[in-house]
């Protein structure tokens, strides 16, 4: 790869814009946004996750808390749990947890991965 560089990049920013990438500029210790852009392009992977998932986890949850404030609200007017409800509720969160195992292995397969 030649060493000599001769495209030019020119890019519009907002003010905002450009003020938070001089800060990042200045944070990597680079000195320049030429040297921040090429170390950008050359080491840093880019790696895009799909968070579709986390609707249906958020979703779920959301289930969960509404079951549980049944339960509660049940409990206290009678002083009565249902051992089918609390299995329910055990199901479900069980689920939750499958999924999170399933997000962190996600993540350890693109951690490992040379992208």
């Amino acid at each position: 790869m030649s060493r000599y560089r001769d495209k030019v990049l020119k890019i519009m920013l907002t003010k905002k814009e450009k003020d938070e990438l001089m800060k990042k500029v200045r944070l990597s210790g680079m000195g320049s946004i030429s040297k921040f852009v090429r170390t950008a392009i050359s080491v840093n992977p880019i790696v895009k996750i799909d968070t579709s998932g986390l609707n249906e986890f958020a979703y779920q949850l959301e289930k969960i808390g509404i079951n549980i404030n049944q339960i509660a609200k049940v409990a206290n007017q009678t002083g009565n749990i249902y051992e089918n409800e609390i299995k329910d509720i055990q199901e479900k969160i069980n689920g939750i947890y499958k999924i999170i195992d399933e997000i962190y292995s996600l993540i350890e397969n693109v951690k490992g991965r040379d992208v």
